[in-house]
């Protein structure tokens, strides 16, 4: 044990339960400073409805060369950058 002499210090009747007793205060305080401070504690506790996902839900594309067809998704690529631009970044124009 690396600090294994401080039992020689302190009588192990009193440093365990000490030390036992600082970890559970400072457990108690961590936990009660998440229930104070965060706004979803209070919810879970009072049974707030949960949050599902609907099949209506609009999903927005990642890409704008993104089309949602009837049969899927379709992604459409230029290989080359389109006039007017450099390295497929649009040129400032004024």
């Amino acid at each position: 044990m690396n600090q294994g002499r401080i039992w020689c210090v302190v009588n192990p009747s009193v440093g365990l339960p000490l030390f036992i007793g600082g970890v559970a205060v400072t457990s108690l305080v961590v936990h009660a400073s998440v229930m104070m401070h965060s706004t979803w504690v209070g919810n879970f506790f009072q049974g707030g409805a949960a949050k599902t996902a609907s099949a209506e839900t609009t999903i927005v594309p990642v890409a704008s060369n993104v089309v949602k067809t009837s049969e899927g998704y379709i992604i459409t690529v230029n290989v080359a950058p389109a006039a007017g631009t450099l390295d497929g970044v649009k040129l400032a124009t004024k």
